[in-house]
């Protein structure tokens, strides 16, 4: 879904005929990537002692949905997600992370009006872009991934079903 959030609101931007729709397309190039990466993922932030805070990434959907699923269920495919676990933490972004008060403005407005208006300007479309297109190659990559770990672990289920199914037949036959 982010993946498809990302493209549409890329897609807007270069399509942009109206200084507005320009706007409306760069608050979005800000929100989606960090918040999809936030959910993907997380960023990691020092805490005041340095030391790096970990905590909403091993509560992520990478790490604790797929990546127990992949450890525990499907570890033929451990090398290739610990593969785009790399890509994910060079992805890690300072530029993309240093837009939290663009991003809380664009999602949330503010008392001031005009602070919203102020962050439009501040932001470097390029900059942002040069960030976008990486990440839409590693969404991409994901979800071809997720796709054949699915399908995959969707053949586990249904053969542990079939497996189900013949105890329980088996102990109602004795």
């Amino acid at each position: 879904m982010i993946l498809v959030d990302l493209s549409a609101a890329y897609r807007c931007y270069l399509k942009a005929d109206d200084p507005l729709e320009v706007q409306y397309a760069t608050k979005h190039l800000v929100i989606i990537p960090n918040e999809g990466f936030k959910k993907i993922y997380n960023y990691v932030w020092p805490n005041n002692k340095g030391d790096l805070i970990t905590q909403g990434r091993n509560k992520s959907i990478w790490k604790k949905d797929i990546g127990d699923l992949v450890e525990l269920k499907l570890p033929e495919f451990i090398t290739e997600y610990h593969r785009l676990t790399a890509m994910l933490e060079e992805f890690d972004d300072s530029t993309l992370k240093a837009m939290k008060t663009p991003r809380d403005i664009f999602v949330h407005y503010d008392d001031i009006p005009s602070r919203a208006y102020d962050e439009l300007q501040l932001v470097d479309i390029e900059i942002v872009s040069q960030k976008i297109i990486p990440f839409m190659n590693i969404l991409q990559q994901m979800t071809i991934f997720c796709n054949k770990a699915s399908s995959k672990y969707t053949k586990v289920l249904e053969a542990r079903t079939i497996e189900l199914q013949e105890r329980l037949r088996n102990l109602t036959e004795n």
